[in-house]
């Protein structure tokens, strides 16, 4: 769960896998391509399968320059005790990250970033609790994120499961080409 973006000089990732992951694959592939430098890193939803890999970078010495995490509502990370969702693990990450400089902030839908010639990512949709007639869990509080260059159009769904899944796949702007 890690994904990369280069457009133009910026660089930009989404979600940073397991530590161990981030050790054996994303750190080594960012060392190939000199990569020294993250100016923006999403993380698309508070489990660590997501975000542990920042630490790996921090730890490598990559200047990262941009957090953008939501915290989850306490009540739906409690929910995932002790397998899931870590509110104090989270907290720590964030102090980390601000401990090194790192700018943090919280995206909701609507946030749009612009990069190199026009490429654009979106916050497509960015649930904020349960729904009126079910609960969700962390997956679902993943950012919906749209990046587009060109004519080209992909979308980061994060770990998205289907309860809210199902109400957004009728959405016209949740098409990718």
């Amino acid at each position: 769960d890690a994904n990369l973006l280069v457009v133009g000089d910026t660089v930009i990732m989404i979600d940073g896998g397991y530590q161990s992951e981030a050790e054996k694959a994303v750190s080594p592939y960012l060392d190939s391509l000199k990569i020294s430098e993250v100016h923006h890193f999403f993380v698309s939803h508070p489990h660590r399968d997501h975000y542990e890999g920042l630490r790996v970078l921090f730890a490598k010495g990559v200047t990262v320059k941009n957090l953008y995490i939501r915290v989850p509502p306490k009540e739906i990370c409690d929910r995932e005790i002790p397998w899931g969702c870590n509110m104090s693990d989270i907290e720590a990450l964030i102090s980390e990250a601000k401990s090194r400089g790192v700018n943090v902030e919280e995206v909701v839908k609507g946030s749009k970033f612009e990069f190199h010639e026009g490429s654009t990512l979106e916050v497509l949709h960015a649930q904020d609790g349960d729904l009126p007639d079910d609960t969700i869990d962390v997956n679902d509080l993943s950012l919906i994120m749209r990046f587009t260059v060109g004519d080209t159009r992909i979308l980061f769904t994060g770990d998205l499961n289907q309860k809210v899944g199902r109400l957004l796949s009728t959405s016209e702007e949740m098409k990718a080409h």
